[in-house]
């Protein structure tokens, strides 16, 4: 026999017994889980055969139980002692919500929206899933009927401030509707923001974005997002899509930074220069398509410019002009778009990642300022998944922020109605969970398209059923998407520990915000309750039809948000209903 052969025969008995080993090993434990409770009943009768005559076979709520005693009636009415574990698991929630309680009444918070005094919390109303004082949701009534039945009235204003899941346009467009019939002016945008608005901005090539999130240059103004550009000829355009846009003219006031000789610009729409800033302009009251500045205390860097466009043109462009070697370049910060005949105006200023740490810590008294010129008649507050996400969440630190941040949203607009939203529920695992060879390396990957449209693939069987990625035509290793797994035991652990978790400080971060909410005289609406608690966000995704969340279970599709809007309004329906029959 050649030397060869002698290899393949050895190679082909490796390989055979490698297969019998694995046969022997499956049969074995499946004879095992059978064999193993009757080798206990044996034993016993061997050691204690009177035992065997004591056994009793007794059921109470479906749950079969055997008994040494025999059928005792004492004993079967005896409760069973609780375990251990949950003892302590239960002793230390106790533990950990009263530190919180004692925080939250230790600390009050120093300014509240329009509500005349501080109710006592036993007039506190709650309903479905909301909650708050009287007086705030009384007093949100009146603004809505009296802002939608005087004739030729001011329309109904609403800052919304929040992070990427108020920047997605379909709640708020859901909640406006509801509040109001309407027309909606598409209220304050920038380029990006809001997304699926009823207006959108178009941009050339040579604006730098500059975002608060990131170590870049202030000022961001009231949204955290501004736009700078340093060459002549770069242009803004603000679109006007609305298809429900009512006749008459439309309102635009452009928002900028005010800085000693920067460049010139002009805005044109129609064909004709509506208005051109320069550097040095008075700033006066702003008539006639003169700049103004607005102010709050001693700020004055917040400038404003308004121009009218009639209702057949679609289109302001914003251009930059020629500029010395000494000029600086221009920011503009915003845009609000306002319709003459609106009912209600909606100002969504959200970015995605945003927590309340960047409104604090990154802006500057723009947003005062803003606040004092919309005189919003309420605000909307709903932030809180961003700071989840966050390893080092810490419960006590983060009540003293929510709670300054409240103050400030409080004196910056005292006559608003304040409605506060807790976090949605949403559950986290590794990423690198059942991603093939090809998916792993498209994650290190630059190409950002290549990447996404890699990784996309067979999504939904790796959130909602891993099984369906094993190839069952295939043997061996060769059945698993995944390198490095043989068999299926492997495969199995490897299910195990990639199981979504949801995330555990959510109901401590509901309670510390409906705690400091409520005190601040704000509605509060518990978004995480609403959605039906822990593990809720993975059924959205996977077995409700339409979907109502997206598949890295995190984010709602555009269902869910409108499910959502529509919750939040029955919600403040409902509340209405109790306080017209008290």
């Amino acid at each position: 026999m050649k030397h060869t052969d002698v290899v393949a025969m050895s190679k082909l008995l490796v390989l055979i017994g490698k297969r019998v080993y694995l046969f022997a090993e499956a049969w074995l434990r499946r004879c095992m889980r059978h064999l193993y409770p009757i080798a206990l009943v044996v034993f016993s009768l061997c050691v204690h055969p009177s035992a065997w005559a004591e056994l009793c076979s007794q059921e109470k709520n479906g749950v079969v139980t055997i008994t040494s005693k025999g059928c005792d009636e004492r004993l079967a009415k005896r409760p069973s002692r609780p375990d251990k574990s949950a003892k302590i698991a239960k002793r230390s929630k106790k533990k950990r919500s009263g530190k919180f309680k004692r925080y939250l009444k230790r600390k009050d918070a120093k300014a509240r929206f329009s509500t005349t005094s501080l109710p006592p919390f036993s007039i506190l109303k709650e309903i479905k899933y909301l909650s708050g004082p009287k007086a705030a949701l009384s007093r949100l009534n009146e603004k809505i009927t009296e802002k939608s039945q005087a004739a030729g009235s001011d329309p109904f204003v609403v800052v919304h401030y929040g992070d990427s899941h108020s920047r997605a346009g379909s709640f708020a467009r859901t909640l406006r509707g509801r509040l109001s019939k309407g027309p909606y002016s598409p209220g304050y945008m920038s380029y990006q923001f809001p997304v699926g608005w009823n207006a959108r901005l178009k941009k050339s090539s040579g604006w730098r974005r500059q975002n608060w999130l990131r170590n870049d240059i202030p000022p961001y103004g009231p949204l955290g997002i501004a736009f700078v550009a340093t060459d002549a000829d770069e242009t803004l355009q603000v679109l006007l899509t609305d298809k429900d846009r009512p006749e008459g003219k439309t309102n635009i006031t452009v928002f900028y930074h005010r800085a000693d000789g920067h460049r010139r610009f002009r805005l044109e729409a129609g064909g004709r220069t509506l208005a051109s800033i320069r550097a040095g302009m008075k700033l006066d009251s702003g008539k006639g398509g003169a700049p103004w500045l607005v102010r709050h205390g001693a700020y004055d860097q917040l400038a404003a410019v308004k121009v009218s466009v009639p209702a057949d043109v679609k289109t302001l462009t914003l251009r930059t002009g020629e500029a010395s070697e000494d000029e600086a370049p221009i920011r503009i910060l915003g845009f609000l778009t306002q319709y003459e005949t609106a009912g209600i105006e909606w100002d969504v200023l959200a970015i995605g990642g945003t927590s309340i740490d960047s409104v604090m810590k990154r802006s500057d008294e723009a947003i005062e300022a803003y606040l004092a010129h919309r005189k919003p008649d309420m605000m909307l507050i709903w932030y809180g998944t961003n700071s989840l996400n966050k390893h080092t969440f810490d419960a006590e630190k983060y009540g003293r922020r929510y709670r300054a941040f409240i103050d400030r949203m409080a004196r910056a607009a005292p006559q608003a109605v304040c409605l506060a939203m807790g976090p949605t529920e949403f559950m986290k695992r590794d990423r690198e969970c059942f991603l093939n060879k090809a998916q792993r390396a498209a994650r290190k990957s630059k190409n950002s398209r290549k990447k996404w449209r890699i990784l996309r693939e067979n999504k939904r069987k790796r959130v909602c059923n891993p099984d369906d990625l094993i190839n069952h035509d295939k043997r061996g290793r060769y059945r698993f998407p995944i390198p490095d797994i043989l068999t299926m035991a492997d495969w199995n652990e490897h299910k195990k520990a990639c199981e979504y978790e949801p995330i555990e400080h959510t109901p401590a971060m509901v309670e510390i915000q409906k705690e400091i909410a409520h005190k601040a005289g704000c509605l509060y609406f518990d978004t995480f309750k609403f959605m039906g608690g822990r593990g809720a966000i993975k059924r959205m995704a996977c077995d409700e039809k339409p979907y109502h969340a997206m598949l890295d279970l995190v984010h709602l599709t555009r269902d869910g948000y409108r499910h959502l809007g529509h919750g939040v309004a029955d919600a403040l329906d409902a509340l209405t209903r109790t306080l017209d029959a008290d």
